[in-house]
């Protein structure tokens, strides 16, 4: 953190260091990184800079008869003014995209000076002009060089902070963007974890870095990392969005749901047009049985997108639970119609139907199931009790045994039951 002394000193520092990027624009790099301090404080040529700009100012003001000066230099600081750093703005001090239009403040001032000594009433002055115009265009074809050279960095997020990196190598915020493309768009984890341990090894309090890291962890099944780098990211930011939705889900995943409303219900707050979130949130509510609130979470999910399929089948669990079996059916028939492979659908639906006594129904439902995936074990079990129900025992009984054998823990009772119907007879 900076005080505002020292950002009126990072500020000088950038206006400074971009006029001089102009004429003499070697060593460039996409993004130049804030300075470390030594000890407390910051390196001397920042103490320098507002001196520099000082400077500046008092030759504009003893010029002021020169308006296109005036224009000029105005031009060029009102334009660069919001990314001076006198607020955050990203994660480096300077940027080179940062001065396409302000530079046109000094070409501006640059082309006015060769005219005034092109038109200029001294001779002697005036024969300086075909020099000074040489210069111009060697200049020109100087830029024209450095942009093609610069374009090759520019060539992709890899090469480009790569670039950065190479210069500077204690830019966390290169680290972080590099770290998101490999995981993001290049599929390559281990380079992403490798970068994002990197920002956060010179950087421990780079919030986004932890989010990101976390996000990985999460979607590669490294969930108990994952929520430990949640942890770290919104201790320090509790605003950060992206930390919220996924240490909410992560704790849904380990069937912690009390503990992930709280994460949900700020996140909602903070971005309440994200539909998915709600959806999320409303199978917390389901699952620790605040089946009013649930149900007001899927009503707000459908309202975004009426056809949201697994809304709809979320919404049928909700009524099975509360035992509006006809209702629960129509819903699951939706939803099966929108998403035909979702196996889950049949199970419940089979369950639905025989609360409504609908055995036949429910049978055909497990059996869709199973024929779906052969290894589910409570599949095997409900349609061994529809089976009963309906006074096929042998079926019933061959069912049970299916889902022993995959391994499903029996009721000793009902099994014995059967056994005594079936083998026994």
């Amino acid at each position: 953190m900076f005080t505002i002394p020292e950002r009126l000193m990072l500020a000088s520092y950038g206006l400074t260091a971009y006029i001089i990027k102009l004429f003499v624009p070697f060593n460039l790099m996409a993004m130049y990184p804030y300075p470390e301090r030594i000890g407390t404080q910051l390196p001397t040529l920042f103490y320098i800079a507002p001196l520099a700009v000082l400077l500046l100012t008092t030759t504009v003001v003893l010029l002021r008869k020169h308006r296109f000066l005036v224009f000029g230099i105005l031009f060029f600081v009102a334009t660069l003014a919001l990314v001076l750093q006198l607020l955050p703005v990203g994660g480096a001090l300077m940027a080179e995209r940062y001065t396409y239009i302000p530079y046109i403040g000094l070409f501006f001032i640059i082309g006015h000076f060769y005219l005034n000594v092109r038109d200029n009433a001294n001779a002697v002055i005036k024969k300086t002009a075909p020099v000074l115009k040489l210069l111009i265009i060697a200049f020109g074809i100087m830029c024209a060089f450095l942009t093609f050279e610069r374009n090759k960095i520019w060539k992709n997020g890899e090469v480009l902070f790569t670039d950065v990196i190479a210069k500077n190598p204690r830019l966390p915020f290169a680290y972080n963007n590099r770290g998101y493309l490999y995981y993001r768009f290049i599929k390559n984890y281990d380079k992403a974890i490798a970068d994002f341990n990197k920002c956060i090894e010179i950087d421990s309090t780079f919030d986004k870095c932890y989010g990101n890291k976390a996000v990985l962890l999460y979607n590669t099944d490294r969930r108990e990392e994952a929520l430990l780098n949640f942890d770290k990211c919104l201790k320090l930011n509790p605003k950060n969005t992206d930390a919220l939705i996924g240490r909410a889900n992560t704790l849904s995943h380990f069937k912690e749901f009390e503990k992930s409303l709280p994460d949900y219900n700020y996140y909602i707050k903070l971005k309440p047009e994200d539909e998915k979130a709600y959806l999320w949130r409303a199978i917390a509510f389901y699952n620790v049985k605040k089946l009013d609130s649930a149900m007001l979470d899927i009503k707000v999910s459908l309202d975004f997108n009426p056809q949201n399929a697994e809304a709809i089948f979320w919404r049928g669990l909700v009524k099975y639970e509360n035992k509006e079996y006809a209702g629960a059916i129509e819903d699951l028939n939706t939803a099966l119609r929108l998403n035909p492979e979702k196996n889950e659908i049949y199970t419940w639906r089979g369950l639905a139907y025989y609360n409504l006594k609908d055995y036949q129904k429910a049978i055909a439902d497990y059996s869709k199931a199973i024929e779906i995936n052969p290894k589910n074990a409570p599949a095997f079990v409900n349609r061994s009790i529809a089976y009963h129900e309906s006074g096929r025992n042998k079926e019933a009984f061959e069912d049970i045994n299916k889902a022993g054998q995959l391994g499903y823990p029996l009721d000793k009772n009902y099994f014995m039951k059967l056994y005594n119907l079936v083998v026994k007879k």
